[in-house]
């Protein structure tokens, strides 16, 4: 009987333990959202300014073709009765020409505009990795990742850590600011 009783004190007590060196070691999650950092960040805000100022830019720049060009096809139309015929193929050939390069220029513009906002996301990305890393390291998480790439579904309040990215960053663009 004593013999029964001190297996089964064994059993349970080094179940005990067991159940504790498991528990101990909890998995940390961390979830960021990369779109709220850009729309809140110092750094989100400033890349916003300046695609809205580059995109200002362009579109006054291709508006301003377009009134030359609504001002030559209304010229054209006007002189049209007393042109020769040479004269008129000319002025149409021109007007195609400028049309084609009013819609190279909306097209070129458009691909330069999505190319800054690449590397400018691009950098900021990076910059966001790097400080996640670092926020993983030092507060103890197991995995820290991004919400909509990640293809999260759900995540509870609690593990987002996207307000720690954003000061850490918006901390990290004042210093360099300095």
């Amino acid at each position: 009987m004593k013999k029964a009783i001190c297996i089964l004190s064994c059993a349970i007590l080094s179940l005990v333990f067991i159940s504790h060196t498991f528990a101990a070691d909890v998995a940390k999650i961390g979830v960021i959202d990369f779109k709220e950092i850009i729309k809140q960040s110092t750094a989100g805000k400033m890349v916003g300014k300046q695609l809205g100022d580059k995109q200002k830019e362009l579109v006054d720049k291709i508006n301003a073709e377009r009134t030359q060009f609504n001002e030559f096809t209304k010229n054209f139309e006007r002189e049209k009765l007393v042109l020769s015929e040479e004269q008129i193929r000319e002025k149409e050939r021109t007007a195609r020409i400028k049309y084609n390069d009013i819609t190279k220029m909306q097209e070129d513009s458009t691909r330069e505009l999505k190319k800054l906002e690449y590397e400018l996301i691009t950098k900021i990305q990076q910059k966001v990795t790097e400080i996640s890393s670092e926020i993983g390291k030092t507060q103890g998480f197991l995995l820290i990742l991004e919400k909509s790439s990640a293809g999260v579904i759900y995540s509870p309040d609690h593990i987002d850590i996207t307000d720690k990215v954003i000061k850490a960053y918006n901390l990290e663009m004042a210093k360099i600011k300095q």
